[in-house]
Parts: structure tokens; sequence; C-alpha cells
């Protein structure tokens, strides 16, 4: 699905090595991704996009009871 992305930065620093940092709306919550260390040239990207449908999964569930 699409993204509702306010802010979205990549960048690497040693310490950290290459990170994004995002805020979107996922499920019609409001969140915040930092991810560090991520290992190659586009794999934040990729991890994020598995946080998002995580989350969806999560988020998307109506309460029991």
């Amino acid at each position: 699905g699409s993204w509702d992305i306010g802010v979205s930065k990549t960048g690497f620093i040693r310490e950290s090595g290459m990170c994004l940092v995002m805020q979107a709306v996922i499920a019609n919550t409001p969140v915040v991704i930092v991810l560090l260390d991520s290992w190659g040239k586009n794999n934040r990207i990729g991890d994020a996009n598995r946080i998002k449908k995580w989350l969806e999964s999560r988020l998307g569930r109506k309460p029991v009871g």
C-alpha cells in the first residue's frame, strides 16, 4: 500500500552506519521509525517496508471482545 509520510531522511555516520528516520501514518496511527546500522545501500528502505507491513497487520486488527 501507499505511505503517508510526513518526513523521511536517510544518512550515514560511522557510529550508526546506514540510517533512516521517518515520521509517517500507518493504519491511521502516527509512528516514528528509526533504523540504525542497516546492511546494504537500500536495505533500510526494505526494513522500513517490512516494519510498515508488520504494523499494518497489528494496528489494522479489531480488538477482541
